[in-house]
């Protein structure tokens, strides 16, 4: 008896553990965020306390901080969102670069799914309020893949 309910409290904390251990900056929160509608009350109902808070001019900027991300949010003088950024590292990503597999690249044809098969996992995503762009590789030897924001199924250059 003793160890059946040693069982089921260890596996309620794993659960527990589970469902905490989400990224607190999640890419698809971000891209739900709403330029000139968006507030800082939104932003922190959604990311929790900003890690910095800075003033000036009217403007407010908030950057909120977790593992391996950073997000800054811009907003106006109305505290509506004017500009956002989301940085996201993937240190343990494993991408492969071939010179061909880049020739297989096109500029408004190729999606998401495609790079993905072409080149692994990626060490890198960027996403502002204009276009999200994926890094493969590190150091000198990278590829740098954008998806612009009004169409993100496609690659927009590379």
């Amino acid at each position: 008896m003793k160890i059946r309910l040693l069982i089921v409290f260890l596996l309620a904390g794993l659960v527990g553990f589970a469902q905490t251990n989400t990224d607190p900056l999640d890419a698809s929160k971000v891209k739900k965020l709403k330029l000139l509608q968006s507030s800082p009350q939104d932003a922190i109902a959604e990311f929790g306390t900003p890690a910095k808070k800075d003033v000036k001019n009217e403007r407010q900027k908030y950057t909120f901080r977790a593992k391996n991300s950073v997000l800054i949010l811009e907003f106006n003088k109305d505290n509506a969102l004017s500009a956002y950024n989301l940085t996201k590292n993937f240190p343990a990503a494993k991408a492969h670069l071939a010179g061909n597999d880049v020739k297989k690249i096109n500029a408004g044809a190729t999606t998401p799914d495609e790079i993905t098969k072409l080149f692994g996992e990626m060490t890198q995503q960027v996403i502002n309020s204009r276009e999200e762009k994926w890094y493969f590789g590190q150091g000198s030897s990278y590829l740098e893949v954008d998806f612009p924001s009004d169409n993100p199924g496609k690659v927009s250059k590379f």
